[in-house]
């Protein structure tokens, strides 16, 4: 008889993880981080939306560039009777039932409404907020809201794209070849074992993936708003922006207190000069300007900029006043050297069909006022150089008496007599325009630089002039 050997297979306690490439672990590192940052980002809207805030998804461009299209705003509750000029708000659209509004807080109109404005619009907002809820803007949290923005405007074809880019990201972080499916071992009889550690792995991205998923419903459930925040704060997995409301600034405080006609914070590179009051009355540039120079207030404005009119432009409005008689300009200046300095430099003027008045202009570093073409009476007072330095200039005019500041200093007060006109103009930096031609230039143009232009219908008493000038100083 011949002796058979029996051969058993006794499979192994546990089969060891297949190899894994040196590329394969970069790619998942790599798409773990990308992972990262987008749960991180989605976290603080989360986390917002938990403790009771306003959570909106912005789906316009009106905020650009400090709230852009895709971005989340998280706003708590805020009374109506304390919001402020200045500040960034959440409000339900007065032009849209059941939508919202992410706007800057313009002024408040005399019937107690909101006047709102987007800080990419040239003007204000036509439908003023009537009293009701308002969320103050706290964080802003970028993109994350593309795709509810994308749902919206049914933008299927990129909703689609960042579905699989997402997909992509998901599966990428989970270290295997792309081509093995998941977690799939051979015991070496040819049976199929999951590994429990692959498998963890799977179910922990899986439900990454799924509350990603849910965040995005939840946007979209929670509602958009159609649309500055600053401070900055980068973690390891995110990029946010956490703010209170964006102020005026002591200085612009202290204007808005005193009720300007008109205030010009030039702080539009592209020259659109809008009115900073509330009351809507911008003006347009005539000629060429620099409007991108620094301003006089960098410490209190972000970005500040100011208006370099080089002796080729003015401002110019078609707006008319009636019997102008009391009224006060005020706006910072600066000449940067002895040429623009030299000759006659008009900061501003009023304009009648009969001719002009009021004239405030700097002579070879000297402030002049000349109260009219017919008396020709001018007050000299001190000096302006071209130090590169802004000063403070305010000119106060009552019916019959002028008071002239600069840097804080009254430097001329006086009785004046000149006709009062029944109608016209106010223009900045230009002297004796054509009446009938609001698009063209006068003579002596002002040759340096301004900022912080307003008017005032009234003559300001010499405690609010004084409290402008000190505020300019914080």
């Amino acid at each position: 008889m011949d002796d058979v050997t029996h051969h058993e297979h006794t499979p192994t306690a546990a089969a060891a993880e297949p190899p894994v490439g040196v590329l394969t672990d970069l790619r998942a590192a790599a798409s773990r981080m990308v992972l990262a940052a987008v749960v991180g980002l989605l976290f603080w809207a989360v986390a917002c939306a938990l403790v009771g805030m306003k959570v909106t998804t912005i789906r316009s461009g009106s905020m650009e560039p400090s709230i852009m299209t895709g971005d989340v705003v998280a706003a708590s509750h805020l009374d109506f009777a304390d919001v402020e000029p200045g500040q960034v708000v959440t409000v339900h659209n007065p032009v849209d039932a059941g939508g919202y509004l992410t706007h800057r807080v313009n002024a408040v109109d005399p019937e107690g409404r909101l006047v709102t404005k987007g800080d990419a619009n040239a003007s204000t907002d036509s439908t003023h907020v009537p009293a009701g809820d308002v969320w103050l803007g706290r964080l802003r949290v970028p993109w994350v809201g593309y795709p509810v923005v994308w749902a919206r405007h049914h933008d299927w074809v990129a909703l689609s794209l960042a579905t699989v880019g997402l997909a992509l990201v998901v599966r990428g972080s989970i270290a295997t070849p792309i081509l093995r499916s998941f977690g799939d071992a051979d015991d070496g009889d040819g049976s199929a074992r999951r590994s429990k550690p692959r498998r963890r792995q799977q179910v922990a991205v899986a439900a990454v993936a799924g509350g990603v998923l849910v965040t995005l419903v939840a946007l979209q459930v929670n509602g958009s708003s159609a649309a500055a925040f600053t401070s900055q704060s980068r973690t390891a997995t995110s990029t946010w922006s956490a703010a209170t409301a964006p102020s005026l600034g002591p200085y612009g405080s202290a204007v808005m207190a005193s009720k300007p006609y008109l205030w010009f914070r030039m702080n539009e590179p592209a020259c659109t000069f809008v009115d900073s009051s509330g009351n809507g009355n911008n003006d347009f540039l005539v000629g060429t300007a620099d409007c991108t120079v620094g301003g006089a207030l960098p410490t209190q404005v972000q970005n500040d900029l100011g208006t370099a009119f080089l002796g080729t432009s003015a401002l110019a409005s078609d707006r008319t006043y009636p019997s102008l008689n009391a009224m006060t300009f005020e706006a910072f200046v600066r000449f940067t050297d002895s040429a623009q300095e030299s000759g006659n430099s008009t900061v501003a003027e009023f304009v009648s069909p009969s001719g002009w008045r009021d004239r405030l202009y700097i002579s070879y570093s000297s402030v002049v006022y000349q109260a009219s073409a017919s008396t020709g009476t001018n007050y000299l007072q001190g000096n302006v150089h071209g130090d590169s330095q802004w000063h403070y200039m305010a000119v106060s005019m009552s019916g019959s008496t002028v008071d002239i500041r600069v840097d804080g200093f009254t430097w001329h007060s006086d009785s004046v007599s000149r006709a009062a006109d029944s109608i016209g103009r106010f223009v900045i930096g230009t002297h004796s325009p054509p009446y009938s031609n609001t698009h063209a230039l006068g003579t002596e143009n002002f040759k340096g630089a301004m900022d912080e232009i307003a008017l005032y219908t009234r003559a300001l008493t010499p405690a609010e002039l004084q409290a402008h000038y000190q505020a300019s100083l914080k």
